[in-house]
């Protein structure tokens, strides 16, 4: 009778523990992301290394990225699509506007704010015409909606996701393949998986010639371990402005 006492104390000290660290669980809200970032470009044989920095903001989808090797570049853009991009060595400012330039349209947003499902094509006016289940993943087709721009309109995008989570996209113009992206490596940040390895291969010459971009992102810091400095980086006032486009 004592051990039968003990055991059912012990289920209940259990239990006990278990729903307690239910209750209190609160996920880590995640203001600020720094991740070290290192790019490897092939092109016709040559392969180009650029290493740098992402900073990012969750509350306004504010994006930083410093370029540190060969030299120094940082270029800030947020969800309006403006974008300044200033040159430390030359002490130059480009500056441009337009929805291609949003921090929307990067993988930060689409992953850390949990629109990754259809990675913003809804959102970027493109809409799916057919799915279908191979071998576990769930294949969609997506096409842009008929008062699309004239550059979206022959798009065909295939986007393929294993897990619910996006493993590969790519984009077709009049039935000739652009690209093709693939997303491996998922790591958390705060809640959401997010992945550190992103391979882009980019088609030209009706994909006789190929760029591959190698993009890897690793030491990740959030919140308070984020370096403000670059997070809230302002462009000298004595930079010399190159270009605007409006």
């Amino acid at each position: 009778m004592k051990n039968l006492n003990f055991t059912l104390i012990g289920l209940i000290t259990g239990l006990t523990v278990i729903l307690a660290n239910s209750a209190f669980y609160v996920p880590l809200r995640i203001d600020q992301i720094q991740l070290d970032m290192l790019i490897q470009t092939v092109s016709k044989g040559k392969k180009i290394t650029t290493r740098g920095k992402l900073y990012y903001e969750t509350a306004n989808s504010k994006l930083v990225t410093r370029f540190t090797y060969p030299h120094e570049i940082i270029s800030i853009t947020n969800g309006l699509g403006e974008m300044k991009t200033y040159d430390a060595k030359q002490n130059s400012l480009f500056q441009k506007n337009g929805s291609q330039h949003s921090s929307k349209q990067s993988f930060l947003y689409h992953f850390t704010s949990g629109r990754y499902g259809d990675m913003g094509l809804q959102e970027n006016g493109f809409a799916m015409i057919k799915s279908r289940i191979e071998d576990g993943m769930v294949i969609s087709n997506w096409q842009a909606k008929k008062d699309a721009d004239k550059q979206s309109k022959n798009l065909n995008i295939e986007l393929v996701v294993e897990n619910r989570l996006p493993i590969f996209m790519s984009y077709s113009n009049n039935g000739s393949i652009e690209s093709k992206t693939y997303f491996t490596n998922y790591q958390n940040i705060g809640d959401n998986l997010v992945p550190f390895n992103i391979t882009e291969i980019q088609y030209s010459n009706q994909g006789m010639d190929s760029v591959i971009i190698r993009k890897k992102y690793s030491n990740l810091l959030v919140n308070s371990q984020v370096d403000l400095k670059y997070l809230n980086f302002k462009i000298p006032s004595t930079a010399k402005l190159i270009e605007i486009d409006k």
